[in-house]
């Protein structure tokens, strides 16, 4: 039956009734199991087989998957393949797959984490079993380096022992097989033991590509068939190492194909004695080598307020593992902008692109790198909300290009034009401005070149790391309107421009309040700040002029403004307070 019908038919038994009667309604027989079924389906096909009906072929199975045909191994007739034992499964489980582990079965133990009943489990059934006497790179929890590269000569060696575990027939000798790693280990000798004290042969050799010792070892008899052990070391088998191990996976493991392993029971009854031949996860050499905790990408960021020393980054900590360890040492070299080097985590990056390296080399020789770099724009960030100091009759909400003046220490050091979005109340919303990258700031200016004179503020703070600016409340810290010839000044000049604009109510320069046109909504604004002057922040917008109240026809024909003489209302000549009077009166 394919995967599909035996779930099929796991879903109706599953359908049929509780657990207890299920295997006295269904009684499957000659019932064979992959780990094509899920665990709850291995379960109920197990708990409704007869008694050693079930074949199962472990390779590929989880965990979950091996932990039911443990519970049910009254069930199972056989398990071949690959099967994997981890402390996930319980003693009970262990005892009862290995118990039906085939002789032709692969069988790998990780112990890691096992209690003492497990251990006890694993030993119960007849077993050949490989493990390690002494496993390398367990000093002070990290892995030593076995192999001196320099002197090509090997550091350490170390030995697998072949044990006898659960015979129910004593054993006077053993013929066995290791598959071993010549890339990483050279065979050295067979070593007797105390039970097994004679070595019969040890033989290296290999087929196909993969490498073995073929070995045997015996109890010197004297023809005594009483002699011969159950459980106990049959061989011990020394290898040198060539890399850095851990305690992880295989480099070692017995035979099970190409060979038979087999016991004898005696001289006088030379029949081999069956056992699963199994291997205890302990040996490994170093490898998969990997960064973790990295940055996904590069670091692009504006330099901090309040220093030229550039931008904090805060360091990733890149941490390396590889199959053995989950911490590997990494170091890192960063190059900065005029390449100099350096190995320790700076408290800022320099403005410009720096490039990090992290490096990792474990004590197998495994080597891997990781580049990133860190840019640091040649700017830094200035947080402002500028606002228009509104009358009465509010403002049209949009878009304004407001001109940003900055000074430092009395000295007018930049301009630059920034658009902010502005609500009806003249209230913009927040904007993150770039700013040259200076240590300071001592006062910065806003103004609408086209309607309104300069507001400055002063004392800017550094608020984590951005400059932060405060505008003074009411219309102290707001820009006022009027100014429409961008003097910095409100005067009759502007006064002559909005009447310039007025007629046909078209002109932009002189629509202070937004709306599109220029009515006497503009003028009442304008007539609220007529002779005033804008801030100038320490050499900014175009400081000591003087505004001025009057100006006469032949010096705006002279000049060039000869737009401008329609303001002389009354036409006296001059362009002057009269006039605004007259304009107020419509």
């Amino acid at each position: 039956m394919s995967p599909a019908q035996l779930t099929a038919i796991a879903s109706s038994v599953s359908a049929a009734g509780n657990a207890a009667t299920q295997a006295s309604i269904f009684d499957v027989s000659n019932l064979t199991l992959t780990g094509g079924q899920t665990s709850t389906e291995i379960a109920t096909l197990l708990n409704a087989t007869l008694a050693n009906e079930a074949t199962i072929v472990a390779t590929g199975m989880s965990q979950a998957q091996l932990a039911e045909v443990g519970n049910y191994g009254s069930a199972v007739d056989a398990i071949g393949g690959t099967i994997t034992i981890t402390s996930s499964l319980n003693d009970a489980q262990i005892q009862a797959i290995m118990g039906n582990a085939a002789t032709s079965a692969n069988v790998n133990i990780d112990p890691n984490g096992f209690n003492a009943a497990q251990f006890a489990a694993v030993y119960s059934a007849p077993l050949l079993l490989a493990t390690t006497e002494s496993t390398p790179g367990e000093s002070n929890g990290e892995a030593i380096v076995l192999y001196d590269s320099v002197n090509n000569v090997a550091a350490e060696t170390f030995v697998v022992v072949v044990k006898a575990s659960g015979l129910q027939t004593a054993a006077v000798g053993v013929q066995a097989r290791l598959n071993y790693d010549a890339t990483q280990l050279e065979f050295v000798e067979v070593l007797p033991t105390d039970a097994f004290e004679t070595v019969i042969y040890g033989t290296a050799g290999s087929s196909g590509g993969q490498s073995y010792v073929t070995f045997a070892t015996g109890i010197d008899v004297f023809d005594d068939a009483s002699t011969g052990i159950l459980n106990g070391d049959v061989a011990r088998i020394r290898f040198r190492v060539k890399a850095a191990f851990c305690n992880d996976t295989d480099l070692v493991a017995l035979a099970t194909s190409g060979f038979q392993n087999k016991f004898v029971a005696s001289s006088t009854n030379p029949a081999p004695i069956p056992a699963v031949g199994t291997n205890l996860i302990d040996v490994s050499s170093l490898n998969n080598l990997a960064f973790a905790s990295t940055w996904s990408a590069g670091q692009s960021l504006p330099a901090d307020a309040g220093t030229t020393a550039g931008a904090f980054v805060a360091n990733p900590v890149v941490t390396a593992s590889n199959n053995c360890y989950s911490s590997v040492p990494v170091t890192f070299t960063i190059t900065y902008p005029d390449s100099t080097t350096a190995s320790t985590w700076p408290a800022r990056f320099p403005v410009g692109v720096s490039t990090v390296v992290w490096r990792s080399e474990d004590l197998g020789g495994n080597i891997i790198t990781l580049s990133r770099t860190v840019e640091v724009f040649n700017y830094q960030l200035m947080t402002m909300s500028p606002r228009f100091f509104i009358a009465a009759n509010g403002y049209a909400a949009g878009n304004r290009t407001i001109t940003v003046r900055l000074s430092e220490d009395g000295i007018a050091s930049s301009e630059q034009a920034q658009v902010f979005a502005f609500n009806a109340d003249g209230q913009a919303t927040a904007v993150d401005v770039q700013v040259p990258v200076k240590a300071s700031y001592s006062c910065v200016s806003v103004k609408d070149d086209a309607r309104t004179l300069a507001r400055a503020a002063f004392g800017i703070s550094v608020v984590g790391t951005k400059y932060d600016v405060t505008f003074a409340a009411g219309g102290d810290g707001a820009m006022k309107f009027g100014d429409s010839n961008q003097d910095n000044l409100v005067d009759i000049l502007d006064f002559g421009i909005y009447i310039a604009n007025r007629f046909p109510a078209n002109g932009t320069g002189s629509d202070y309040n937004n709306n599109g046109t220029v009515t006497n909504q503009d003028f009442a604004l304008f007539a609220t700040n007529f002779l005033q002057t804008g801030d100038t922040c320490a050499g900014g917008f175009l400081a000591g002029q003087m505004p001025r109240d009057r100006v006469s026809v032949r010096e705006l024909r002279r000049r060039g403004f000869g737009d401008l003489i329609a303001a002389d209302i009354n036409g006296d000549g001059w362009v002057d307070v009269q006039d605004t009077q007259l304009a107020m009166q419509n």
